[in-house]
């Protein structure tokens, strides 16, 4: 995975491996602060399980096959920042 980002003439890229990021350490660490916050939330919302988390993380894995080089995120704010993120 990589992180690129550009603002007011900085540049920098962030790469994480997809082993360190999709992992079962992940996913378990996600479930907990995910579970955390939304129970921190006013509103009646599910939590996450552990076995959704890796289902997600598997299915973004697969994404790259299909996303040929393209980010799978492109954002761009009204300041002219710009994130993309690789996978």
């Amino acid at each position: 995975m990589k992180i690129k980002v550009a603002s007011d003439g900085r540049r920098f890229t962030i790469p994480i491996p997809n082993c360190i990021m999709f992992n079962p350490v992940s996913a378990a660490i996600l479930k907990s602060s995910v579970n955390k916050y939304l129970s921190n939330m006013e509103m009646s919302v599910e939590h996450l399980t552990y076995s959704e988390i890796r289902r997600l993380f598997k299915v973004i894995k697969k994404c790259r096959r299909y996303l040929n080089g393209e980010p799978l995120v492109y954002a761009r704010s009204c300041d002219g920042d710009l994130v993309e993120i690789y996978i």
